[in-house]
């Protein structure tokens, strides 16, 4: 049986601000903004949250990186 559990992930700007985030089972992924308490990201999946953004968008060149 596939695993349900919320994959976390940490991304990083380009900028250097780090967003905790995590990938569920169906792809979609959500990242909370840390200076923002209620405030997160949610796209359907990580590969769209960070294509195609443009020069001066926070989310432009940003990177991940999973935890162990």
């Amino acid at each position: 049986m596939p695993s349900t559990a919320a994959k976390p992930f940490r991304l990083t700007t380009r900028a250097g601000h780090t967003f905790e985030g995590a990938k569920f089972a169906d792809g979609f992924v959500v990242i909370h903004h840390p200076d923002q308490p209620n405030v997160c990201t949610i796209a359907v999946s990580l590969d769209a949250l960070t294509a195609d953004q443009p020069e001066g968008h926070w989310l432009h060149g940003a990177t991940h990186s999973w935890y162990r």
